[in-house]
């Protein structure tokens, strides 16, 4: 029985750190920390004033205005990354065989999920905003 092959080929990140790939390397290179004081709630009664955030995201540039309202900024960061990723490998969703493809996402508050392109290709949301930012 052979052992399959893993191929990364695309990479998007959104973190505390930096809002593309690039500039989470960097900022790791240089050792810089991401974490401060909380600005997008009020904490006051909670037992900490610190985190890592995400700063200067414009969902904007991933999904539409409407979109960006309904979403989670969980989500939208989900969506940003994605499509960071596809982006980033240059893929040919067309191309691609949905059903031996994966795309893996992962984040400290959320955890870890692996499931089919095919899958994920069928999320209107995410299929259109795909589309428009690369094949239109």
């Amino acid at each position: 029985m052979s052992t399959p092959r893993v191929v990364v080929t695309g990479v998007g990140a959104l973190t505390p750190i930096g809002n593309t790939a690039d500039e989470l390397w960097s900022a790791l290179i240089q050792g810089r920390s991401g974490i401060g004081p909380i600005t997008k709630f009020d904490c006051t009664g909670y037992p900490t004033r610190i985190a890592g955030e995400v700063k200067n995201f414009d969902p904007l540039a991933f999904v539409d205005k409407k979109e960006a309202r309904r979403l989670d900024p969980y989500l939208q960061y989900a969506m940003a990354s994605a499509v960071m990723a596809v982006e980033d490998a240059k893929l040919d969703t067309g191309q691609v065989d949905g059903e031996l493809t994966l795309s893996c996402s992962g984040s400290r508050s959320l955890g870890c999920h692996w499931g089919s392109i095919k899958m994920l290709l069928k999320s209107r949301i995410y299929w259109t905003r795909l589309r428009q930012r690369i094949f239109l």
